[in-house]
This record gives structure tokens, sequence and C-alpha cells, in this order.
């Protein structure tokens, strides 16, 4: 039974296969068109790509530095010494700040800058949002130098004495009579450069903030981020395109997979192993119809010495199961030879399913068994007939008054036809002397009515009528008799 399901799935796959058939050659050649466009584009037009390179370099850089010298004697630091970069010092032992700036670059190549370095002095009163109330500058230091080369150096340096910007401060709050917001004193440097680096124009500004922040005994520095900026001049390059594994190869395979496709399903066609046979699709709609049968069948095994009666062979399961509804009995399937039967007294109906036999009952000529339609039956007003057993197949279990059903069914002639087609020997080839005499009654009554009137007519009639029976109740030697006397 596995071998049998599996071995229709397969016919099934197949038919399905060959309904497909368009939509699977069409899939491969849009496939394989599509393959050998990626391919083309790949291999023989893979396109240019366009990059950027980097041919040249050069930086910039900012250093800030601050230091005090102690002015005044004190127990902690020697008069003259430098103090540099403290986060705080003593106002009256170091009231004054020295701030620096060095500017300097570097180059890939070769260059020449024209640098100018200026400091500023900024005292202002902002917000909490750095918004200002008031502000003043003052120009302290600047320096300006031409043709700078990579690597050297610029500095440019300022004093500032705090204890005078915190007395500005003062004099500045008591001149506007409010100290609103917050003092901030901070030493700005600004660099311009100008010139030729690597071969390019650059013209680049930058500003630096150092700040101050003034207290009654002391006072902080905060030196502002050093200056790291880099530069870079570019060119724009072509290359040919490259592409990955799955570019490069992907599109031939899908190429060689549609030409085998269709070269397979060619071969396929043409042997005949994709479209069923007509005997496989036979096989197929018996499949189907036994699952549609099934609540009327059961499988077993008849033996051969059971098999008694006369056998009528039926041409489809259907009109097996049209039977078995009529005499009210289940359809065996003999497990053995696959054949179907409905058992009877002294008959039994059988159907075979085999696919090739089937075939040839459909293309053959008529002359084979055929059991009749319950309509042929019911021409006495019997009850039931083709209508009511499609009607209990479609809708549910045999009727409980089959007996009369089994009665009729099994009474059907089925080799009344048969009899009729065969006549008996002899009766063909020599015809009996009642026939010769029944003959020459006939022709001497043809010639009565010119010679009597009608009452011999009616005699002769009569006499003519009677005749015929009297032949076939005697024997052949009887002689007839003359129908003028």
């Amino acid at each position: 039974m596995t071998d049998d399901n599996n071995r229709l799935r397969w016919i099934r796959l197949r038919k399905r296969l060959a309904e497909l058939a368009p939509a699977i050659i069409i899939g491969l050649l849009v496939v394989g068109a599509l393959g050998g466009w990626f391919a083309y584009q790949t291999h023989a037009n893979p396109g240019v790509e366009t990059n950027e390179r980097t041919v040249a370099t050069w930086s910039e850089q900012g250093t800030n530095s601050h230091a005090a010298e102690v002015t005044e004697p004190n127990p902690l630091f020697q008069e003259g010494q430098t103090l540099s970069g403290r986060s705080a010092y003593f106002t009256r032992i170091s009231p004054e700040v020295q701030a620096a700036y060095t500017y300097s670059y570097s180059a890939s190549d070769t260059g020449s800058l024209d640098v100018t370095l200026n400091t500023t002095l900024r005292i202002q009163s902002v917000d909490d949002d750095d918004a200002t109330y008031w502000s003043v500058t003052e120009s302290l230091q600047g320096t300006h130098v031409e043709d700078v080369s990579p690597g050297e150096s610029i500095t440019v340096d300022a004093t500032i004495n705090v204890s005078q910007v915190a007395a500005e401060i003062n004099r500045i709050q008591e001149g506007v009579g409010s100290s609103i917001g917050t003092s901030e004193v901070e030493v700005l440097f600004d660099t311009q450069v100008a010139g030729t680096v690597n071969g390019e124009n650059v013209a680049n500004t930058d500003r630096r903030a150092l700040v101050l922040n003034p207290g009654a005994e002391t006072y902080s520095v905060e030196s502002p981020e050093e200056l790291d900026v880099s530069h870079e001049s570019t060119e724009v390059v072509e290359s040919e395109q490259t592409y990955g594994p799955l570019r490069l190869y992907g599109p031939v395979a899908l190429v060689l997979l549609s030409v085998l496709g269709l070269l397979g399903f060619a071969v396929a066609s043409y042997q005949g192993r994709v479209r069923p046979s007509p005997t496989e699709r036979i096989a197929l709609e018996q499949s189907k119809e036994r699952k549609e049968f099934d609540d009327w069948i059961s499988t077993g095994t008849i033996p051969t010495w059971e098999r008694t009666g006369t056998e009528i062979e039926l041409e489809s399961l259907e009109d097996l199961v049209d039977v078995a509804i009529d005499t009210n009995e289940r359809v065996i399937e003999d497990t053995n030879s696959g054949d179907f039967y409905v058992p009877g007294a002294d008959r039994y109906f059988v159907y075979s399913p085999d696919p090739v036999q089937n075939l040839r009952s459909r293309d053959s000529a008529e002359g084979d068994i055929r059991v009749p339609e319950p309509s042929e039956t019911d021409e006495e007003g019997a009850p039931g007939g083709a209508d009511s057993g499609r009607d209990q197949r479609s809708g549910g279990s045999p009727s409980t008054d089959g007996g009369e059903n089994a009665e009729r069914v099994q009474g059907l002639d089925i080799d009344e036809r048969g009899d009729e087609d065969e006549p008996e020997a002899g009766d063909e080839d020599e015809p009996t002397d009642d026939e010769d005499e029944m003959e020459a009654g006939d022709e001497s009554d043809e010639d009565k009515p010119e010679a009597g009137d009608e009452d011999e007519m009616e005699a002769g009639d009569e006499s003519d009528e009677d005749k015929p029976e009297a032949a076939d109740d005697g024997s052949d030697d009887t002689e007839p008799e003359d129908t003028d006397a």
C-alpha cells in the first residue's frame, strides 16, 4: 500500500509539472536572462567606480603656557623665582602673570605661510546664559612673520597684572553702580595664516582664550584646548569596479541552472517522463473515485471457491456502488487481486480497477456485458431506480428495505441480449414445411377476392388463421390442406 501511495504521489507530481510546464519554461528563461545580464555587467562591462585619494596632508599646532614671577618676600618661595603651569597663584607675592602662545605647522611637502599672532585682554560681565552686561578690551602684544616654513614656530606673549585687573573691575562696577553678573577676564590669542602648503593656497584663522579668575588673595588660570588641526589634499581616482564572489559567480550559476533545467525538462518531456500516460491518469481517477466511495467499501479477501454463480463485470466503481445500494450489500475490495465485488445469491458483480483494462474498455465498441440501469427494470412501476441509488450513495447509508431491491436486481436477465442474438442451429438455413404451407396459403388467399364474395373471403381468412397453429402442433410430414377446396 505504501508503494502504491508513493506511486500515486509521484504521478500527481508529474501531472502538476505537466500543468505548470509553460510557467516553468518561462521561469527558467527569465532566470537565464537575468543571470546572463548580470554576468555581462559583472565580467564584460564592470563599470567604473570613483574614489578620493589623499595626495597631501598638513596640520597646525598651537600651545598655551603661563607663569608668574615671585616679586615679594614670603616664607614659601624665593624672591625672583618663576612659578609656571600652576592652577592658582598668590596675588600678593606674584601679581603679574605671563601668558604665551606658540604656533607651528607641518606639511607632507613644502609650504610657506605668513603668520600673524595677536593677544587681547578682555574684561566683561555676563549672566548665567553668557549674555554680556558690559565688556572692555585692551590690545596687548602682537607679531607678524612672513614665509614661515613647515616646522618653524612663532610665539607671542603678554603680561597681565592681575591686581590692576581686579581694581579695574571694581572701578567699572562702581562707575555703573552695579555688580550685576559674573566678571570674566580672558587673554585672547588670535592667529591668522595665509600662503601655500603642498602647492595649494591656504588661509586660516583661529582664536584661543586663556581665562583668569582674580580673587581677593589668589587667582587661577585656565589654559585653553591646544590647537591640533589636520588638513588633507585629495584627488578623485577612477578605477574598474570590483565585485565579491557572490556577484562574480552567482550570475554564471543562474545561467547554468536555466540551461540545464530547460534541457532536462525537454529531455524528460520527450521521453514521456513528465506528462502521465493515459493509464496513469486513469489510475489517478480511480484513486479519487475510491476515496469518494470509501464509506461503501470494506476491505477483505474473497477466496476463489466463494465466487460462485454468474460473474457480471461492471465498467466503473460508481456502477458497482449503485448495485450495492440497490441490493443492500457492501462493496468488498479484495486485497489480493485489487478487484471490487458485490456478492449475490446466484451471481456476483465485479469491477476491476486495472488501468489498462479500463482504458481499453473506454476505447472499445459496445459488446461487453453491461449491467442494466435500474430504470430499465422499472417498466412495471417498481420503486427505486438509478436516481434512488445515487441519492442513497450521496446522502447516507444503504436502504433497510433492500430485500425487494435485491430480488429485483437479481431477477434481471443479464444474458437476455445474448439469447436474442444467437439463433438455434438449423433454424436459419432449413425452413420447415409449416412455413411452406403458410406461404402457399397466403398466395391462394390473394386470388380469392376476384372469384368469390365477401363471405368467402372471411371464411378463407378464418381458415388461414387456424392453419399455422395446426402446422406448428403437427409433425413436419403433415401435408398442407388445399385452401381452395
